[in-house]
Parts: C-alpha cells; sequence; structure tokens
C-alpha cells in the first residue's frame, strides 16, 4: 500500500524532481489517447496527474483509463514542472504535476447521478442526494430532508477524516 507523503494542494515547484506519493479522490479524468490526465483532490486542493502509457506497465494504464470520478486513489511518481501551455495559474499547485509510475486504486466509486460540478442540476434533485454533495444544501433543507438522521455533512465529514487518517 502507497503511503501519502504531502497533500495534493502543497506540492510546488519548490518540490520539482521529489518522488512523491499523492492520495485522494479523482475529481476530474481526461484522455487525450495515450495520455490521461486526473485532477486529484483532497482536502488541502487538486493535483494534476499525468498517467502516460509509455510509463506504465498496461495493467496500471488500463486501470488509469477507467478511473470514474470520486474513486478514491494513491499514485506515485516524480514532480515535474508543466508545460508553459498547460499552467493553470487558478490552482496554487498550477505550476506543477505528478508523472505517475504506479497506480493504487483504493476505493471505485459507483457511477454517479448526476455531475456534482454542474450549475444546471435541479435543486430538487440534489436535494434527493444531498448525500453526494452535502455543501449544497443549507443546514435546514438537510434537517427536513433526513427528519433526524445524521446528516450527510456529518458523515461526510467523518468519512473523509477516517480516509485521511487512513493513507
Amino acid at each position: 500500500m502507497l503511503k501519502r507523503t504531502k497533500y495534493c494542494g502543497l506540492y510546488r515547484e519548490a518540490d520539482i524532481g521529489e518522488t512523491a506519493v499523492a492520495c485522494g479522490w479523482v475529481q476530474t479524468k481526461r484522455d487525450m489517447g495515450g495520455v490521461i490526465f486526473v485532477d486529484l483532490r483532497d482536502r488541502e486542493g487538486v493535483l494534476q496527474v499525468v498517467f502516460n502509457a509509455a510509463k506504465l506497465s498496461p495493467e496500471e494504464f488500463a486501470a488509469a483509463d477507467k478511473l470514474k470520478n470520486e474513486t478514491v486513489i494513491a499514485v506515485k511518481g516524480p514532480i515535474c514542472l508543466r508545460d508553459a501551455e498547460t499552467v493553470n495559474e487558478k490552482l496554487a499547485t498550477g505550476t506543477v504535476e505528478l508523472r505517475a509510475v504506479q497506480l493504487e486504486v483504493i476505493s471505485e466509486a459507483d457511477p454517479l447521478p448526476f455531475p456534482l460540478d454542474d450549475p444546471g442540476v435541479k435543486d430538487e434533485l440534489r436535494l434527493m442526494r444531498v448525500h453526494l454533495n452535502p455543501d449544497t444544501a443549507s443546514p435546514k433543507e438537510i434537517s427536513e430532508k433526513t427528519k433526524g438522521f445524521v446528516t450527510a455533512k456529518t458523515s461526510g465529514r467523518y468519512i473523509k477524516k477516517t480516509l485521511d487518517d487512513m493513507v
């Protein structure tokens, strides 16, 4: 089992050249044919991870190709400077990326009923599935929906803390 060296949101240009292990949730995945880009999210931020078919075993690249949003993974590889055209100034980690040499899928996510970051999803659907995205609903809405059960926000925090402590 891979052990995290630093939280995703804490990598900077000073870490270039170091071999790192990052753990977190797959936020987005982009397949560019032979190269897969994943935005890996944890409690501190987002780190871009690059899966290159030439650098991974066929089994690990196939596993990277099957990744779905919210799947929990651990990835090992060197921290490298991003190409100038791929720098993302909106992210604190936007100048660096982790180039994967090893992938471990910790927990595979089931398909989501709607994209969590889609602003076009109706509020009624979000409230029916508030456990998926508890930050979108007010405490009153959650209370009315759950009728005294443990709130999704509380249980979500517990699960995230437990996973952070495990890895």
